[in-house]
């Protein structure tokens, strides 16, 4: 028997270069790997064949199972290794793709804003795509993908920071301050017509299909100087028609309008100065006639708004609630303030003083519920089962809701001075901008978040806030930079940061739609500090504001 001369194993004897790992099972003999691949668990045929010769049918049929067992053992091992890699594989790949392909904040599509375009103005139209206004054309893009779905060339030209666009039976209606259109999916104008003056306020119900614009008071310069009346004029969405025009009384003009179901609450003013006298005047919707008028000593400090069936207006402190037919439903005394922030959703009133906020249902008055926190509707979101809104608190029991510092007491003697109340909640200098849920009917909360100092926008799946550091961080504003966007994600159920992420892009977000982050994006400029001296190139470029570059959709979770 042939032995390797360096470690003294034995050599295979029918491979006498191979060494041993094994003996032959009939003589002994050592037998390498290959011989077990041939042979089995023998030196050669001869043995193989004296060892199945002198087996037992039993005992053969004992050995061929266990054959098939291990084979069938070795099998599932091979599978089961191949099965581990490619689970391994899948696993990295998602890790790859989650953390670095699809991560969340990333930008999937992007819209160039064309080279002849100044500005852009975005919105998400009912169907859940992009409107994108440039100028005479509006562009439809799907929201997902970003891919454009239809361009349409409007009538006229429109101005992008001050137009708006709705939907009504496949058609578009696109207003701003200078004029309004309507135009056909295809792009086919149906009427197109030009203020005589810019309009402050434009009001449309496409479910009525009619617009009432308020055209204010204004000087015509000629051989003599003579006031322009403010009219409010009722406008068919159907045609363009003009169904009825309202001109207020030598010496009055209107100030605002809001419409409600059935009717049109004009804010009226007569006379000047400590004459001036403030009504609150309701015409008809459909055929522009009056309907009542109430009068107020001094101008209302907050409304008229329409909420539900009654009319909401507030005068020297108290909150008034007028039915259409023009009775005085309910009263409600408040906090004087310089500039309530009071506000509706569906059936609640929300007021907010010094120490917190106050839900009273619209219909009767009656308080429902109050909380600590200083609501506001920056940010608004219900559903059947919460309200997730927008506020200040200070803490976790909102402990810095009262303020009575020097600032505050300087400030109010200044605008006593002039003749005002303050009444300005200077406890938001040290509260915290957050956002809370709330249960609707009983005012608890559910969740609340850290400090949010940018927009927040959701779909009601997903709540996104997103933040410009060159106008929120204090660093960048002290020494000046171009900051950064910050994107952050919170779970709608429990109100818990996803992720936070940081990106050089400026950013203007839109809202939230077709599960993307959509919003304009821009150039950043150079901003510059407080603390720091900018060069006039420096301060001429910051100056110039942002130069948008196009509409971009991101990915969220």
């Amino acid at each position: 028997m042939a032995e390797s001369p360096e470690s003294n194993v034995p050599m295979c004897d029918r491979h006498s270069t191979t060494p041993a790992t094994m003996q032959c099972a009939r003589c002994g003999k050592p037998i390498c790997r290959e011989c077990v691949e041939m042979f089995g668990y023998f030196c050669g045929e001869r043995c193989l064949q004296e060892a199945r010769q002198s087996v037992s049918p039993e005992e053969k049929r004992d050995r061929e199972r266990e054959e098939q067992e291990m084979a069938k053992l070795r099998s599932y091992l091979r599978r089961g290794a191949a099965a581990f890699a490619i689970l391994l594989l899948v696993l990295a790949g998602g890790l790859v793709w989650r953390g670095f392909i699809a991560a969340p904040g990333k930008v999937v599509w992007s819209w160039p804003c064309p080279e002849n375009a100044s500005d852009l103005h975005v919105a998400i139209v009912p169907s859940g795509h992009l409107s994108v206004m440039t100028g005479q054309s509006l562009v439809m893009l799907d929201s997902h993908s970003g891919e454009q779905i239809r361009r349409i060339e409007l009538p006229r030209s429109f101005s992008p920071a001050a137009s708006h666009v709705g939907a009504l039976d496949g058609d578009w209606i696109v207003h701003d301050t200078n004029g309004l259109a309507r135009v056909t999916g295809e792009g086919k104008p149906v009427f197109a017509m030009a203020f005589d003056r810019s309009a402050s306020v434009v009001e449309t119900a496409e479910s009525a299909e009619l617009a009432w614009i308020l055209l204010p008071a204004d000087w015509q310069w000629g051989a003599s100087v003579e006031q322009v009346p403010s009219k409010v004029v009722c406008v068919s969405l159907k045609d363009g028609h003009k169904e009825w025009t309202y001109t207020s009384p030598q010496g009055s003009k209107v100030s605002t309008i809001t419409a409600n179901s059935g009717c049109i609450v004009a804010q009226e003013i007569r006379g000047t100065g400590t004459e001036a006298t403030y009504f609150m005047y309701v015409l008809d919707a459909a055929s522009g006639k009056p309907r009542w008028e109430v009068s107020f000593p001094e101008e209302p400090s907050w409304g008229p708004l329409a909420a539900g069936k009654h009319l909401l207006v507030q005068s020297q402190g108290i909150l008034h609630a007028f039915s259409e037919a023009g009775q005085e439903v309910w009263s409600l005394e408040v906090e004087k303030a310089f500039a309530p922030s009071h506000f509706t959703v569906g059936d609640m009133l929300f007021v907010s003083g010094q120490t917190g906020s106050a839900c009273y249902d619209v219909d009767t008055g009656q308080l429902k519920w109050t909380t600590t926190v200083m609501l506001n509707d920056r940010f608004v979101y219900r559903e059947d089962s919460r309200l997730i809104v927008s506020g200040y608190g200070g803490g976790k029991e909102d402990k810095g809701a009262s303020f009575n510092g020097p600032a505050q007491h300087q400030l109010d003697e200044l605008l006593k001075d002039m003749g005002r109340q303050s009444g300005i909640n200077a406890s938001l200098l040290t509260a915290d901008p957050i956002v809370v849920c709330l249960d609707p009917d009983t005012g608890e909360a559910a969740w609340r978040t850290r400090k949010l100092l940018g927009d927040v926008l959701t779909d009601g799946t997903r709540l996104v806030h997103v933040m410009d550091t060159s106008v929120t961080g204090v660093l960048t504003m002290i020494s000046g930079g171009k900051g950064t966007t910050v994107i952050e994600q919170f779970n709608c159920d429990n109100g818990e940061s996803m992720y936070r992420k940081h990106s050089d892009i400026g950013f203007m977000p839109v809202g939230v739609s077709g599960g993307r982050l959509v919003g304009l994006t821009y150039v950043r400029r150079e901003r510059p500090g407080v603390s720091t001296t900018a060069s006039r190139e420096t301060l001429a470029e910051y100056l110039k504001g942002p130069r948008t570059t196009g509409v971009a959709g991101l990915r969220l979770r």
